[in-house]
């Protein structure tokens, strides 16, 4: 398992895009999890399942769909 707080946080976008691929065909070659922390929303293309934590407490988990209309829903709240 290989787990990322916040990797893309001080990069470009060119360079945040490679990063994404180079996990995700490294997660594809070796057949192993990542877990990726991130608050940039555009991330949530790349993964397979997400999960929205609201002050340390899981609120909502699925496919990243589910998880962006979550965050939508807050937003209109």
């Amino acid at each position: 398992m290989l787990l990322f707080d916040e990797p893309t946080a001080l990069l470009d976008p060119d360079s945040q895009l490679e990063l994404v691929a180079q996990v995700r065909d490294l997660v594809k070659r070796q057949g192993i999890t990542a877990l990726w922390v991130t608050h940039r929303l555009v991330e949530l293309d790349y993964c397979d399942r997400a999960i929205l934590l609201e002050q340390g407490r899981v609120t909502t988990e699925g496919a990243p769909e589910q998880v962006k209309q979550a965050l939508q829903n807050l937003h209109l709240t």
